[in-house]
């Protein structure tokens, strides 16, 4: 599967923090984000683990409210 990860925006510069994690991942293995914001690493991830072949499971957990820094999801999706 192609990335689109750079379509999201967001901030994610550490793809080789994932690739090591996921190519040395066993299948069965889970992994958890904390704090997805948009999905832009979330994004990465699950396609990284579907090109991987592995049986993998990932779980993305964020309030999706936002922040002081970020504002809220509604503000800045109606900005696209």
């Amino acid at each position: 599967m192609e990335h689109y990860y750079g379509e999201i925006h967001g901030w994610f510069d550490y793809q080789e923090v994932y690739d090591i994690a996921i190519g040395t991942a066993s299948d069965g293995a889970r992994f958890v984000e904390v704090g997805a914001w948009k999905g832009r690493s979330a994004a990465y991830a699950g396609v990284e683990i579907i090109n991987s072949g592995k049986k993998i499971t990932l779980h993305v957990i964020d309030h999706f409210l936002g922040s002081k820094t970020t504002g809220t999801q509604a503000q800045n999706t109606s900005s696209r």
